[in-house]
């Protein structure tokens, strides 16, 4: 929506509206994959006429990514695979690992955010975290990029403190992205999940795609209860 450069002192981008759509979703009815209500980037002249280019600093507003539906087979059955005897974020690395990414960016920050997972059955409602703080280092699309992040787990409702890794980028299924790492998962309300009630507190490490992860921890619920009995 709007655009505007500035050279002096330094090499500053700023934007707002931004919309970014996969060109391999052709459904009208799925929403873009990265929506922005505006940015700034920092870098130098130099770090512009580097190959790859280096943006400094990279400020977002209003960020909401929606992952499209993947995964899956056409008749709704996960694609069988050895995720449980291996790492699939070794897996996933080797066709993205050809790639060179054209642009790295020191410092992404990202501050009240939202993923959005779009559930393949028609009807089901989107899984939505929101996130309340974002940091991501080193990005490239062949990149492994460290991260850590806030953000709100919708069930159980509770906030989750988490640190790993993101990437490399898988184009075309972006849900498909690896990812690893640790987290924190406190004061979980059980209330949110019908029949249960209770707070649970977890720590663990997690791994595995965007779309699907794998968690391995410890959880702790002194007041776990059923709704009906108490």
């Amino acid at each position: 929506r709007a655009f505007s450069v500035d050279l002096f002192p330094a090499v500053t981008v700023r934007g707002s509206g931004l919309t970014l759509r996969l060109r391999t979703v052709a459904d009208p009815a799925v929403p873009p994959l990265i929506q922005i209500d505006s940015f700034t980037v920092d870098c130098g002249i130099v770090d512009l006429l580097r190959r790859p280019r280096r943006f400094k600093h990279v400020t977002l507003e209003g960020l909401v990514v929606n992952i499209p539906p993947g995964g899956l087979k056409k008749d709704g059955n996960p694609i069988a695979d050895s995720r449980k005897d291996q790492a699939p974020v070794e897996k996933s690395q080797g066709p993205a690992s050809k790639d060179i990414s054209p642009i790295i960016v020191d410092t992404l920050v990202a501050d009240g955010a939202l993923l959005r997972i779009i559930p393949r059955r028609e009807g089901k409602l989107p899984k939505e975290f929101a996130i309340q703080a974002l940091t991501m280092r080193s990005l490239g699309i062949a990149e492994q990029m460290p991260f850590t992040a806030t953000l709100t787990n919708p069930v159980p409702k509770g906030q989750i403190e988490t640190s790993g890794t993101f990437g490399p980028w898988q184009k075309g299924q972006p849900g498909a992205t690896p990812l690893a790492g640790n987290y924190s998962f406190q004061k979980a309300d059980l209330g949110t999940i019908k029949g249960i009630g209770g707070i649970l507190d977890s720590t663990g490490a997690f791994q595995g795609e965007l779309q699907r992860i794998a968690v391995k921890g410890e959880t702790q619920t002194p007041d776990f209860h059923l709704n009906i009995s108490r």
